[in-house]
């Protein structure tokens, strides 16, 4: 499922009914026997070339708690860490993500908001998170599927958005110093 799957939103979103489908019918044949391995926005030189912002925290929240609804006991995912072309906030997925495998009813805004806050300082808190939350609301409201592998322009990343979170990136970094 996962091509032709937008890990940006949960299987079931508009957006990936023909997935939450297709998963939806091996719960009728084996439920409660199903596994899923899943990838989560895979990285690297070849999908990240140029680099781009964006994040599949809402899709990978959604997509947590739709498995445990379904009964779903047994979970592995994939996520491809490239040093060289960073996808953001890409270790925030991880802590939220098994802090929901350990209690599906954990406050993911809290666990975010707490991720962002230790992770970048007291200081630098502020902006990151405007940061983090401009990118959750770009992704979001993007008008169309974006198939994880063959992602397309992100509608939000105009030349302005880019220059005013480099600039405000630049900030937190001064603010983060030491």
């Amino acid at each position: 499922l996962y091509v032709s799957s937008d890990c940006y939103r949960p299987i079931n979103s508009v957006y990936n009914k023909t997935q939450q489908k297709k998963l939806d019918e091996w719960l009728k044949f084996a439920p409660g026997q199903i596994a899923i391995y899943d990838y989560w926005n895979m990285g690297g030189k070849n999908y990240f070339n140029p680099p781009r912002q964006e994040v599949c925290i809402d899709g990978i929240i959604g997509d947590l708690k739709y498995y445990h609804k379904n009964n779903i006991k047994l979970f592995f995912t994939e996520g491809e860490r490239d040093f060289t072309v960073p996808q953001p906030f890409f270790d925030m997925h991880y802590y939220v993500a098994s802090a929901l495998l350990m209690d599906i009813n954990a406050d993911t805004e809290k666990l975010m908001d707490e991720y962002v806050r230790y992770y970048y300082g007291e200081k630098a808190y502020p902006i990151v998170k405007v940061y983090l939350q401009n990118i959750r609301k770009g992704v979001a409201e993007h008008p169309s599927k974006q198939a994880t592998m063959l992602v397309n322009r992100w509608q939000f990343c105009t030349p302005e958005f880019l220059y005013n979170s480099y600039m405000q990136l630049k900030k937190a970094e001064k603010l983060s110093a030491g």
